[in-house]
């Protein structure tokens, strides 16, 4: 779970714009399907108007996640580690 954790914000670029973190603990290979609809898509259905459930099945990346998985996706704050780069300068300094 933690290389998919790594992975799912390539694979969702427009639902995750944060690091994601695996906190499920659960350990081993995994082989499942995963299927959610873009924000662009899920957007366009609301521009639509109607809040009754789409008969095209489309769910967002978190509730795919919480449906097909049994995961909860959800933004908390954790410690991790950072690079600060406190100045710089525009000439490169002699060898």
């Amino acid at each position: 779970m933690a290389r998919f954790a790594e992975k799912l914000r390539d694979l969702a670029t427009d639902w995750t714009d944060h690091l994601v973190v695996d906190k499920t603990s659960l350990e081993g290979g995994w082989d499942f399907t995963l299927s959610f609809s873009s924000r662009a898509a899920m957007a366009l259905d609301n521009k639509t108007g109607a809040d009754v459930p789409d008969p095209d099945g489309k769910l967002s990346l978190a509730d795919a996640l919480n449906k097909e998985l049994g995961l909860k996706f959800e933004t908390i704050k954790t410690p991790m580690q950072v690079l600060v780069i406190d100045s710089m300068t525009q000439e490169p300094a002699d060898n």
